[in-house]
């Protein structure tokens, strides 16, 4: 991205043309009025980019609304962020709220925080710790998932999977307090498919892989693997289907685990 002559320092209320800058410092009530491009964008406050934001490195710790799609090569947030449209972006970390409204494209997704996407999100590293709900189909090299409160998945195909439950930070209704098996985050998702999965306190309705480990508190519906599945005692399974690839020579095998 060409470097634009311009910077702007907002403090206060302001509001901005669509245009290239150099960068945007902004304390409080800022807006663009269109589409922007900056080399770096740095957010405090409430501020809304009411277009198309292309940006290289965009910091934000308050509450950034882009009302169309944000293509960033590096995305950091300590605060909320709502996209109405697609994010593409290199690296994404955030530790606050993230939701888009279109797809989530990147090579690296790192969360600890809540994300709310309604059309999927690739990511050839993802590693997401707190509560979520993506729709449609979550793809990656390697996902890493540990729900703290109620995760929510429609799809999730990986090379490698591994959901586990942390702690849910809001606590149990009726429990004594936070630390018992009760509070453990939990997962839900209809279809996982990865060679290598292993879950905890998941409820699926098909796992599909070669080499299968099921915790505890898991619920699935199916299960097929091709190689092997090792499950908990307290992990529940309706259907289980073993499946030879074709010339593997390989056996397969279930084993059950205290």
């Amino acid at each position: 991205m060409p470097e634009a002559p311009q910077s702007v320092t907002s403090f206060g209320s302001r509001v901005v043309d669509c245009g290239a800058y150099k960068r945007i410092l902004a304390f409080g009530d800022f807006e663009a009025s269109g589409n922007i491009q900056a080399s770096k964008i740095r957010s405090f406050g409430d501020n809304i980019v009411r277009g198309h934001c292309l940006v290289n490195d965009l910091f934000s710790a308050g509450n950034l609304r882009v009302e169309d799609s944000l293509d960033a090569k590096m995305v950091r947030s300590l605060g909320n962020v709502t996209i109405h449209g697609q994010l593409k972006a290199t690296q994404v970390h955030s530790m606050g709220d993230l939701s888009s409204t279109g797809h989530v494209s990147c090579q690296q997704f790192r969360l600890w925080g809540s994300a709310f996407l309604d059309a999927g999100l690739s990511a050839e590293q993802l590693s997401l710790t707190g509560t979520c709900r993506i729709g449609g189909l979550v793809t990656g090299d390697q996902i890493r998932i540990r729900s703290r409160g109620r995760c929510q998945f429609d799809e999730i195909g990986a090379s490698a999977i591994a959901i586990r439950a942390g702690w849910d930070e809001n606590g149990c209704k009726g429990s004594a307090g936070l630390f018992n098996w009760k509070c453990r985050g939990t997962t839900q998702v209809r279809i996982i498919e990865a060679d290598i999965i292993s879950l905890e306190n998941t409820t699926a309705e098909v796992v599909r892989g070669q080499a299968i480990t099921l915790g505890k508190g898991c619920r699935i519906g199916t299960v097929e693997y091709s190689e092997r599945l090792v499950q908990h005692p307290s992990a529940m399974i309706k259907h289980v289907h073993q499946v030879t690839s074709p010339g593997s020579g390989k056996a397969s095998q279930t084993e059950h685990h205290e």
